[in-house]
């Protein structure tokens, strides 16, 4: 992956040696920049800024911060990636960074530009990776409530919850995941 030539690469291994086996170069998307929201300073060219395995190894993951995407490859058997339908996020969000969960059933988004953590429920459909849109937390100390999208909460089920917390004025921002059988008191 390389932010400033818009590209995600793949190597192959060659006894310790890597060799450049693949480059996709990434396109800003077509009016992207004409979008409501968008940081035409930021968001001028794709600006991928980083690539993820997904839990069962056969997807890879980038976020790009000039699109509003994360991109998702498909990774072959021997190696090679084919881009694949991509999880949008919300105009001028700037996704920058994603983890999976434990489960590998949740994905975290940091959208830099938003200042907001976005969470995902992810699933598998016809050799796509599906995400549906749990919840926006902001990174910033006076923020309002965490907001649940499409009245989708997480569910007792599911085992976990997110909770932020903010440390003094520096807006630094702990997130916590929780399991949600447990009961407090106000």
């Amino acid at each position: 992956m390389n932010s400033f030539q818009s590209t995600v690469q793949s190597f192959s291994n060659d006894g310790g040696k890597l060799t450049e086996k693949q480059t996709i170069k990434l396109k800003l998307k077509d009016g992207h920049s004409d979008q409501a929201n968008t940081n035409s300073e930021r968001q001028d060219t794709a600006h991928p800024h980083q690539v993820v395995v997904d839990p069962t190894g056969e997807f890879l993951l980038s976020p790009d911060l000039g699109n509003d995407l994360i991109h998702v490859f498909s990774i072959s058997t021997k190696g090679d990636i084919t881009e694949k339908q991509p999880i949008k996020v919300s105009s001028g969000a700037g996704p920058r960074h994603v983890i999976f969960d434990r489960s590998g059933k949740i994905l975290y988004c940091i959208e830099e530009l938003a200042n907001t953590v976005q969470v995902y429920r992810i699933s598998y459909d016809s050799s796509e990776v599906k995400a549906t849109e749990l919840q926006r937390i902001s990174t910033l100390r006076d923020s309002p409530t965490p907001q649940y999208l499409k009245d989708d909460k997480p569910k007792p089920a599911e085992g976990y919850v997110t909770v932020r917390l903010t440390l003094s004025i520096y807006e630094i921002a702990k997130f916590y995941t929780i399991p949600t059988n447990i009961h407090t008191e106000r």
